[in-house]
């Protein structure tokens, strides 16, 4: 009897605090599941921009290899502006930069090469477009900016191509020892056969630097 009391007063009060609570825990509840569902439909939207902006993207190099300049940057503009959020949108950007560039633009270059690299997630994408932004800034004559931008930056796998391009901005500031110091660490940096060696080799010549970087005669 004296366990049966104790079980009716664990019931009763398990009524009593869901009389007093019931209606919290079902909105508690309510509230995790709106939250679930919340977060799927967001999932099942990014699935879905992504999707699209890789099909819209797919189009874009099709125009590209077709030569439909106008359609290109019409759509890769139209990437950028709906799904911002997705890589495709920078690789649109980028896309557009090298159009831009085909037309001697380098000023719509650098805009769209800037927003690329404000947008761009992943580190070799960051990389890759902050070496090509260099290269414009360089060639609207911004060598000091370009300097700026590549100084101490993560190269990842572009390690030569930040050195060359990091002796071309020495090269054009008149800073000959730096120059010659970057092209040599490309050099360095360069698998054996790269084509590249012939051009750096050319830079070096400009810097009188042919004789003393030659193999020695047997």
């Amino acid at each position: 009897m004296e366990i049966y009391q104790s079980e009716q007063e664990q019931v009763e009060a398990l009524r009593k605090w869901w009389r007093e609570n019931g209606v919290a825990v079902i909105g508690g509840i309510a509230l995790g599941l709106g939250l679930a569902f919340a977060v799927w439909a967001w999932r099942d939207y990014h699935k879905n921009q992504a999707v699209q902006a890789s099909a819209e993207y797919e189009q874009l190099l099709g125009d590209v290899r077709r030569g439909a300049a106008q359609e290109a940057l019409e759509r890769s503009g139209r990437i950028m502006s709906k799904y911002s959020g997705t890589p495709y949108a920078v690789f649109a950007a980028l896309a557009n930069a090298k159009l831009a560039l085909d037309q001697s633009d380098n000023g719509a270059a650098r805009k769209h090469l800037e927003w690329a690299l404000s947008h761009a997630s992943e580190p070799a994408i960051k990389q890759l477009a902050r070496l090509r932004l260099a290269r414009v800034m360089l060639d609207q004559d911004a060598a000091e900016e370009a300097l700026k931008l590549i100084h101490n930056a993560e190269v990842g796998g572009f390690r030569a191509d930040y050195d060359v391009v990091l002796g071309d901005i020495h090269f054009d500031l008149n800073h000959v020892d730096q120059a010659r110091s970057a092209y040599q660490k490309a050099l360095g940096a360069l698998p054996a056969g790269s084509e590249q060696v012939t051009l750096i080799q050319m830079k070096l010549d400009d810097l009188g630097m042919a004789s003393s970087l030659a193999p020695a005669q047997p």
